[in-house]
């Protein structure tokens, strides 16, 4: 049990990550200034 929410912790992370990565990529790409990032993805990012 302890080894499977650890796990899944983690594995979390690594979402989060992967999709603030992304992120940041295509507003690199398309030029958006950080500023105008909607509030969900810090909402996403944040409870891990």
């Amino acid at each position: 049990m302890l080894k499977k929410l650890n796990f899944y912790h983690y594995f979390k992370i690594s979402v989060n990550l992967l999709f603030f990565v992304s992120v940041t990529r295509l507003t690199e790409i398309l030029k958006i200034p950080v500023k105008k990032y909607p509030t969900w993805i810090y909402i996403y990012i944040l409870p891990i």
